[in-house]
């Protein structure tokens, strides 16, 4: 049995806080023209986007293993198409004119409205806006961050087929398997032979089933100081080794859920504003860089920030918090499994 834990009793989401502003760290680098710093194979957003999938995983494995497929899927589309659509409308039909009224350029209805339709069903079939963008140090494209929602999307479907059950008896084979089949797909030796779109899906899917497979362990496994020391050990000996990226999905995952379940910050407990703060990240930035193309990173990071925050609130008020009304009454929220 897992021991049941609202949200708001850990740190989960002031960790997805944190990780949503890595990745607007990484992408400063990206809008401001300058080269990526990279740690053990991946950028800082990179990592902050498998932690985010292995905290997923965890939370995620948790609502499938208390409700219906049917009602799992429509869970999990109501907490993230709402907050995606107006975030595409936001940056079409707000964001895009107002740039380009301020910049003496072209602002196009009919591509504005292509950017909205195209990308509704998560793959970003059409990245930019035309005549928007056109001097940008990252050209044409208005939300690099959302590229990962069709994996993590897909994450959820592939986790709501093939484990029916996260607490039958059957749970923990099941997730193990997913867990071996995401590690498979993401081996080095198979990126240049299967698509880029299975090798990746691999490579965030072992992250996403390793916090399935924690979740689904339950009380049989020790949440301890020693043990996140190891995870951290263990971290530090697959980067030495160029493995990280293939074979450090559990190790960050349970470092993650122990500083979830010991950290006594509470920020985002009560409203998530993690998923916005992720969702126009990017935009702003791009918004930010075209008047102030030399900006130190120590300042730009902040002044994005305190334009993304308002934009993030208004999102989890207006748009993701409603949205989840519409799920029906709400199974007990996943826990923070005991020692």
């Amino acid at each position: 049995m897992q021991e049941r834990q609202p949200t708001r009793h850990n740190a989960l989401n002031a960790l997805r806080l944190l990780l949503a502003a890595l990745v607007i760290v990484t992408h400063t680098d990206t809008v401001l023209g300058r080269a990526d710093f990279r740690v053990a194979g991946d950028t800082l957003g990179g990592w902050a986007v498998a932690g985010f999938f292995a905290i997923s995983g965890f939370l995620v494995a948790g609502s499938r293993g208390r409700t219906s497929l049917a009602d799992y899927l429509r869970r999990r589309t109501l907490r993230i198409m709402p907050g995606y659509w107006a975030c595409c409308l936001v940056i079409a039909f707000g964001l895009a004119p107002l740039l380009a009224a301020l910049t003496a350029q072209r602002w196009d209805l009919g591509s504005a409205l292509g950017y909205v339709l195209r990308n509704g069903a998560l793959v970003q079939v059409q990245p930019g806006i035309e005549g928007t963008l056109t001097s940008a140090a990252y050209p044409g494209t208005w939300n690099l961050s959302a590229w990962t929602l069709i994996y993590e999307f897909t994450a959820y479907v592939v986790l709501g087929l093939l484990l029916p059950r996260t607490t039958g008896r059957w749970a923990l084979p099941g997730a193990v398997a997913l867990l071996v089949g995401a590690t498979i797909l993401s081996a080095p030796r198979f990126k240049a032979v299967v698509p880029y779109e299975v090798f990746t899906f691999g490579r965030l899917g072992t992250f996403f089933f390793a916090g399935a497979v924690l979740y689904v362990l339950g009380r049989r496994v020790a949440w301890t100081p020693w043990l996140a020391a190891l995870a951290v050990l263990a971290l530090g000996a697959l980067a030495s080794t160029s493995r990280l990226t293939w074979f450090g999905a559990l190790p960050l995952a349970y470092l993650l859920l122990w500083l979830g379940r010991v950290l006594p910050v509470r920020v985002g407990s009560v409203n998530d504003i993690s998923y916005g703060v992720y969702l126009y990240g990017f935009p702003v930035q791009q918004c930010l860089a075209t008047f102030w193309p030399q900006a130190p990173p120590a300042l730009f990071v902040p002044a994005v920030l305190a334009c993304v925050l308002p934009l993030a609130w208004l999102s989890w008020r207006f748009v993701e918090r409603p949205a989840m009304r519409w799920r029906g009454r709400a199974p007990a929220p996943a826990a923070l499994p005991a020692r």
